[in-house]
């Protein structure tokens, strides 16, 4: 039995490390935003992992389906996540907020839930950006030129559409009928020219090519009147192109092509406006690094579509993020009144189709505040580490009765050997050296005890201290 004792507190031990073993858990996460006024419903951002022991790894191409009720209003939508485990979602019609979400994967098995309400989230500021004019380091002449680049940025590679405003210096009289030219640099491949139109404006397109983006501009009227520009254009380096077209109607479903400069496997996609989020893809890319996208009808206003090769790319804008706005309006006229004061109507109905480039150059899109309303990992880690706890209360306990058994053991086979040795002496006639035998027989039964018990302490010690 003293031999027996620790191989079966060993195996108890290992029962209860096993059913208190951590395994592998599937979490969600859900990152919302508010809604924007485009009639979209909610688009949220759903990131699913599989987590062992503080390692996370995307489920990668799994099927996930967002179910959000309220007192009896029930929506679902399904999604299936990318490479990096990302799903985008849209709920075109959300119930009532606070509203119970489920995120689930195949077979039911829940990644995360609970109460969700983007209406009352933190209070996330708006970054606002600079304003639409590039800066210049040098403007010279009786013209007086201005650069806004549609999107703010330019990505290098690609055709850069650029809104040129001509005033006359001394009046700041918008100067019409202007010939714009774009000097060759080094760092333009291509470039065309314009002419301004009644208020001023014109529209050139520009190949840049590298980071070290530098623009001139010279324009000159008919009347011998000259005017130069030079400065820098913000680059995305890396970034995607965006290609649509400048307005849509509200009865139309906006396309939209997005092209890559380098062979990444993801992108992500999404339409916001000075709201919210109203529209969002993660897209899995192909060799052709070129994707169509049909976005849903959008209620009039001005949107932008924003691309980035991370997650977190279209939230927190990166150098690399590529911005284009566009219009959703039923006539042009009607798109050029929501770019504001800074762009009035045309007094040529002939120039108001053009003209909405450089209305829309002079658009300054911001992004849209996210913040993460559902986290399915807590709940998971809670109910890991209660399993864990159990097992290891059981491997504890095991330890306990197993020391406290070969305690008795130990001192009952001590007062066994002290009695055979006494009575062994008895009968050899050596009854006074009893009493001196007594100390080394106690002496060995401590040390005994002391190792014995030493063993299952140290390694209680061990189990609570790696659990």
């Amino acid at each position: 039995m003293l031999v027996a004792v620790p191989f079966v507190a060993m195996a108890a031990v290992a029962l209860g490390l096993r059913l208190g073993a951590s395994d592998a858990v599937r979490v969600a996460q859900v990152m919302v935003a508010p809604e924007a006024a485009a009639g979209t419903g909610v688009a949220w951002q759903v990131t699913a992992f599989e987590e062992d022991r503080g390692v996370r790894s995307p489920l990668a191409g799994a099927p996930l389906r967002v179910r959000a009720s309220h007192g009896g209003q029930e929506t679902s939508a399904e999604a299936r996540t990318n490479a990096d485990g990302v799903a985008e979602v849209r709920l075109a019609a959300p119930p009532p907020f606070p509203a119970w979400v489920e995120v689930t994967a195949p077979g039911g098995s829940v990644l995360a839930q609970g109460l969700v309400d983007p209406t009352t989230g933190p209070n996330v500021p708006r970054a606002r950006g600079s304003g639409p004019w590039m800066p210049f380091a040098r403007r010279e002449g009786m013209l007086r030129i201005d650069v806004a680049v549609v999107g703010a940025r330019v990505a290098p590679g690609f055709v850069a559409t650029v809104g040129v405003r001509v005033e006359q210096a001394s009046t700041q009289a918008p100067a019409p009928h202007v010939d714009v030219a774009v000097r060759d640099d080094p760092s333009i491949a291509a470039a065309t020219s314009g002419r301004t139109d009644s208020a001023g404006w014109a529209v050139v397109h520009v190949t840049p090519v590298g980071l070290a983006l530098m623009l001139e501009i010279a324009a000159h009227d008919a009347e011998g009147r000259t005017g130069s520009w030079a400065g820098g254009l913000v680059a995305a380096p890396g970034g995607a192109a965006i290609e649509t077209r400048p307005r849509w109607s509200p009865k139309e479903a906006p396309e939209v092509d997005v092209i890559v400069p380098t062979a990444r496997a993801t992108e992500y996609v999404e339409v916001d406006d000075v709201h919210g989020r109203a529209w969002a893809a993660a897209l899995d890319l192909d060799d052709s690094r070129r994707t169509r996208l049909s976005l849903p009808s959008l209620l009039p206003g001005v949107y932008w579509v924003v691309a980035a090769g991370a997650a977190p790319g279209t939230s927190v804008w990166t150098p690399a993020t590529s911005l284009r706005p566009f219009f959703v309006a039923g006539a042009d006229d009607e798109a050029l009144a929501l770019a504001g004061d800074g762009c009035p109507p045309r007094r040529d109905v002939r120039e108001t189709q053009a003209a909405l480039w450089p209305c829309l150059s002079l658009v300054t899109p911001e992004p849209a505040p996210r913040w993460m309303a559902l986290d399915g990992g807590p709940s998971k880690r809670a109910a890991l580490a209660s399993v864990r706890w159990r097992g290891l209360a059981i491997a504890l306990a095991a330890l306990l009765l197993a020391s406290l058994l070969e305690a008795v053991l130990v001192v009952r086979a001590a007062h066994g050997a002290r009695a055979r040795f006494v009575s062994a002496l008895v009968a050899d006639g050596d009854a006074a050296e009893t009493g001196g035998a007594r100390f080394p027989i106690l002496l060995a039964t401590c040390v005994a005890l002391f190792v014995g018990l030493l063993g299952f302490a140290l390694l209680a010690a061990f189990l609570a201290r790696v659990s």
